[in-house]
């Protein structure tokens, strides 16, 4: 992951290689928001039930409505 680590909030860690790597990430820029899902750039990733829910709630977000996972 490159740029300022201090502006991300990190929501999920997984193992590669023996270290830890981030794997789901948001940023509130001074407009807009990003969500970041690794997993979630293959298409078989919406076949499981918790990755599609995951996925939908961060593109909500990201929209600007609200979600019910806590980003606090």
């Amino acid at each position: 992951m490159a740029g300022d680590a201090d502006r991300i909030r990190v929501l999920g860690y997984g193992q590669e290689d023996g270290a830890s790597q981030p794997l789901f990430w948001i940023l509130e820029p001074t407009r807009g928001r990003v969500f970041v899902s690794i997993p979630g750039h293959s298409a078989w990733t919406f076949d499981a039930p918790l990755d599609r829910k995951l996925s939908l709630r961060g593109i909500a977000w990201a929209a600007g409505g609200r979600s019910s996972v806590s980003t606090s």
